[in-house]
C-alpha cells in the first residue's frame, strides 16, 4: 500500500471531517499532520496527542496561512475548513471565507511549492433536491446548478481550481461530497442536525425521529470512507480528472429505520408523508474506475461502527 511521505497541513483540522483525515493519517502513513483551526476542539483529536500538531489559525487570513506553512515546511494540504454555519444568512461573511479564504489557499500553495491540496467541493453544485423513491444520479459531466450560496461558493472554487490548473499547473483534487454521517455530526458549528444525525443521536435519547417515506432512497456516506477517499485522492497518480463525485452506499429510509430499530431497542422511527430536504445523488462511478476507491463500510456496517465510536448525549 502506498504511503504520505510529506509533511501535511489539514485546514479544520479538528473539525468533523478533518480530525477523521488527521487519525487516518496517523494510523496509515505514520504522518504528524498540522491540524489549523479558527476554533480548535482539541477533545476531537485528544486520542491523537504528540501524533499531530494543533495550530490556531484562519486560513482566510494569508499571513496566518503563510506563518504555519513556512514554519512545518507544508507539502501537502487538506483544505477541510469551511464557513457553513448560516451561510445563507450571512453571505458576505461565506463569501469572505468559502470563495476568497479559498483561493487564498490555492494560490498560495501553488506559490510555495505545495504538492497538491485535495479539498471538498459538494452535491450542492447539482442544487438540493428532496428524497425519492427513483432517484437522478448525478454525475461529473452534468451541468451544475447551486440553489444556495454554499453551493454556489463550491462552485466558484471548482472554477478557480480549474483555471489556475489550466494555466499555471496547479495540482488539485476536489471530491464533490454526498451528505456524510458519523459521530460529531450532530455536534457541527451552526448547521440544524437533520436525518443522518438524529437517526442514531436522538434514537438512543429516546426522542421521536421522522424519516422520509419508507421506500425514498438515501445515500449513506461514512465520515471514515470520506477520510479515505480524500487519502486516495491526495496519493493518485496524474489523475485524469480533478474532480470526483464521493458517495457512500445507497438504502431506503425502511431499511435504515429496521436496522436502527434493531441496533437501538425500542427507537421510535416514524415514516413520514413527503420527502425530506437531501442533497443531489451523486453517481460516483469515475472516482472508483480512476481513482480505486469504493466505500468500505455498508449503510449497517457504518451504523455498528457509528455506534461503538460514540456516546450517547443528554
Amino acid at each position: 500500500m502506498r504511503r504520505l511521505t510529506v509533511a501535511v497541513l489539514i485546514t479544520g483540522g479538528t473539525g468533523f471531517l478533518g480530525a477523521e483525515v488527521a487519525r487516518l493519517l496517523v494510523d496509515e502513513d505514520g504522518e504528524h499532520p498540522v491540524l489549523f483551526d479558527l476554533f480548535p476542539d482539541h477533545n476531537a483529536v485528544a486520542n491523537l496527542s504528540g501524533d499531530v500538531t494543533v495550530v490556531a489559525g484562519d486560513f482566510a487570513e494569508p499571513a496566518e496561512l503563510v506563518d504555519v506553512m513556512t514554519k512545518h515546511d507544508i507539502e501537502g494540504i487538506f483544505h477541510l475548513g469551511y464557513f457553513t454555519a448560516a451561510a445563507e444568512l450571512y453571505p458576505s461573511q461565506a463569501s469572505r471565507v468559502n470563495a476568497l479564504g479559498t483561493t487564498r489557499v490555492f494560490e498560495l500553495a501553488h506559490s510555495m511549492g505545495v504538492r497538491r491540496v485535495v479539498w471538498p467541493s459538494s452535491a450542492a453544485v447539482y442544487g438540493h433536491a428532496e428524497t425519492t423513491p427513483t432517484p437522478q444520479w448525478r454525475t461529473e459531466q452534468e451541468v451544475p446548478s447551486p440553489n444556495s450560496v454554499y453551493g454556489a461558493c463550491k462552485l466558484f472554487n471548482e472554477h478557480v481550481a480549474e483555471v489556475m490548473a489550466a494555466r499555471h499547473g496547479f495540482d488539485h483534487v476536489g471530491l464533490r461530497l454526498c451528505s456524510v454521517f458519523g459521530p460529531r455530526r450532530a455536534g457541527r458549528r451552526g448547521i440544524a442536525p437533520d436525518f443522518y444525525a438524529t437517526v442514531l443521536e436522538a434514537t438512543r435519547r429516546g426522542e421521536p425521529v421522522t424519516a422520509p417515506p419508507a421506500n425514498h432512497v438515501l445515500t449513506w456516506g461514512y465520515v471514515k470512507d470520506a477520510a479515505r477517499a480524500f487519502r486516495a485522492a491526495f496519493l493518485a497518480d496524474a489523475p485524469p480528472s480533478r474532480i470526483y463525485n464521493f458517495a457512500g452506499p445507497s438504502a431506503t429510509a425502511e431499511a435504515a429505520g429496521e436496522f436502527v430499530r434493531r441496533a437501538v431497542p425500542g427507537a421510535d422511527i416514524r415514516y413520514g408523508e413527503s420527502g425530506l430536504r437531501h442533497l443531489a445523488y451523486l453517481d460516483a462511478a469515475s472516482i472508483k474506475d480512476d481513482l480505486g476507491f469504493e466505500p468500505h463500510y455498508t449503510m449497517e456496517e457504518a451504523m455498528t461502527d457509528y455506534l461503538a465510536a460514540s456516546t450517547p448525549t443528554t
